[in-house]
């Protein structure tokens, strides 16, 4: 069992888990472990497997009978339901860690100083605000299906605390975020911090938004302030009021949201509920479940204006849901047409879409017009316009560190698998 250097075990029964121990420490060389089961209840017996640099577990329950000192690579797919104990993480070299977000607790307990990139499985709990303190993390994702609420929360804790996660440079969002506090995130991240923080420049969305939202965005990412930056008021969920709840007017509601266009019909209407429900009131006591409660202050200070308009963010995200539960008595858009999709994720960057101008690319596919438009280039506001929105504009340097993920000469590893 010493040339045994990857291992995977999967069992629908409980496994055993002193037998496991034992045969565990037999591979002195075990490089890659994956377990799939629930552990028996056995006493604490400090093992210590220092060879196990990649680490896949169903749950937590592992972690409170041996430790893994080396590892680089965790991922932990669900909470125990047999136990409410949550083990520290002793992974002084933890580079790549998938969590629950039930499990977020680990992190607050002691996170690895060298931790590089952060998977949030099942992303809920509030579970975007651990990686505050989280100075290593590059790369944050969000595993899940429109984890709008999550991205949400992490956008408000960077647009109040701008040098919360200093490296952070990309987010998986898996959702769009409301572009009124993105947009002002990525005002005080990339040009209120300068040096020491880095540039938020990457953002992988489920699609591209209209181009009054891309080019500006883009222009974000990139460091540059944007030639033709929307006011925060059309930037807000209320902005789209109009065509969502008009009923003459296709779409989806992430064509909508994205201040697109598209000709899919609704999933279904009733006229005669339409008409019924035309003279009622919104019911505002009816909770979003991706409604954010606002946090409390900012550092350094939002200017009066924007903390106003932020402070009273949640109660628009309310009243919007209030309008959206009444319009769904008699009328339902189709969630996503073809534009938007929630497993290949496109990448917006600050120059470059996938390699092409944005300019070009963003038009040709939103428009599908024949000629691709030449980018031009991107003059900067002048210092008084960026000011005049409480900005200073300071640009950060910053270099991605880049990884060899090339596999070693001499073939591959001797594997056992076990179902």
């Amino acid at each position: 069992m010493t040339e045994v250097q990857d291992f995977l075990l999967v069992l629908h029964d409980v496994i055993p888990t002193a037998g496991l121990l034992n045969l565990l420490e037999r591979m002195r060389n075990l490089a890659s472990l994956e377990l799939k089961g629930t552990f028996a209840s056995i006493e604490n017996q400090g093992m210590v497997l220092p060879s196990v640099e990649d680490l896949s577990l169903s749950n937590q329950e592992l972690l409170a009978f041996v430790e893994f000192p080396n590892v680089t690579e965790l991922y932990i797919a669900t909470k125990s339901e047999f136990t409410d104990s949550i083990p520290p993480l002793n992974t002084p070299r933890l580079r790549k860690l998938s969590l629950h977000s039930r499990l977020a607790s680990m992190l607050r307990q002691d996170a690895p100083q060298d931790l590089h990139s952060l998977t949030w499985i099942d992303p809920g709990g509030g579970c975007a605000s651990v990686s505050r303190h989280l100075n290593s993390l590059v790369v944050l994702k969000f595993d899940h299906a429109s984890p709008r609420r999550e991205c949400n929360d992490l956008c408000e804790l960077i647009l109040r605390y701008p040098y919360s996660c200093r490296s952070l440079t990309t987010v998986e969002m898996r959702a769009y975020p409301e572009w009124d506090i993105l947009f002002h995130m990525l005002l005080r991240r990339n040009f209120l911090t300068g040096q020491g923080v880095a540039r938020i420049t990457t953002l992988k969305l489920p699609g591209y938004p209209g181009i009054s939202l891309l080019e500006p965005l883009a222009e974000l990412l990139a460091g540059r302030f944007p030639r033709n930056l929307p006011p925060v008021s059309e930037l807000s969920l209320g902005a789209v009021d109009g065509p969502y709840f008009d009923v003459d007017v296709t779409g989806c509601e992430d064509c909508i949201d994205c201040r697109m266009s598209c000709d899919h019909a609704y999933e279904r209407h009733d006229q005669a509920l339409y008409e019924a429900e035309r003279g009622k009131e919104i019911d505002m006591s009816i909770i979003d479940p991706t409604e954010v409660k606002p946090l409390e202050g900012s550092d350094p200070p939002l200017p009066p204006e924007l903390q106003t308009w932020f402070d009273g963010w949640s109660i628009r995200r309310r009243t919007w849901y209030a309008k959206w539960q009444k319009f769904d008595v008699h009328s339902r858009r189709k969630g996503a047409c073809e534009r938007h999709d929630y497993n290949e994720l496109v990448a917006v960057t600050g120059d470059l879409l996938h390699g092409m101008p944005y300019k070009s690319h963003a038009i040709s596919i939103l428009y599908q017009q024949p000629e691709l438009l030449q980018p031009c280039d991107v003059q900067p506001q002048p210092d008084d316009q960026v000011e005049a929105l409480g900005y200073t504009k300071q640009l950060s340097v910053h270099s991605e560190e880049t990884e060899d993920h090339s596999e070693p000469e001499g073939g591959g590893r001797n594997r056992v698998v076990i179902d």
